[in-house]
């Protein structure tokens, strides 16, 4: 299982059932940012079970659910149903 780089080398963990990665991080860090300067997400803080991330930033880190459409499982599970959604371990 590779994961996917984008034109600046950055690698993903995503799972596969992510489709494009470098998308789904900025869609993630976009939601984090909200108007807040000095932000990051971490790629192995993506909770896909739980749907839920974290948002990293610099007044204290906080925990911010994943937008509904995400996909959380290899079966086309989404977030908008978090009782279907599966765990996943980067690299298995």
């Amino acid at each position: 299982n590779k994961s996917k780089n984008n034109n600046n080398g950055i690698q993903f963990k995503y799972p596969p059932y992510i489709p494009d990665h470098k998308a789904f991080a900025l869609k993630l860090l976009s939601l984090c940012e909200k108007g807040i300067y000095g932000t990051r997400i971490n790629d192995l803080k993506v909770d896909f079970k739980n749907c839920t991330f974290l948002c990293i930033r610099k007044s204290g880190n906080l925990t911010l659910p994943l937008p509904i459409e995400t996909p959380c499982g290899p079966k086309n599970q989404t977030c908008k149903n978090k009782d279907e959604c599966v765990g996943y371990i980067p690299g298995c």
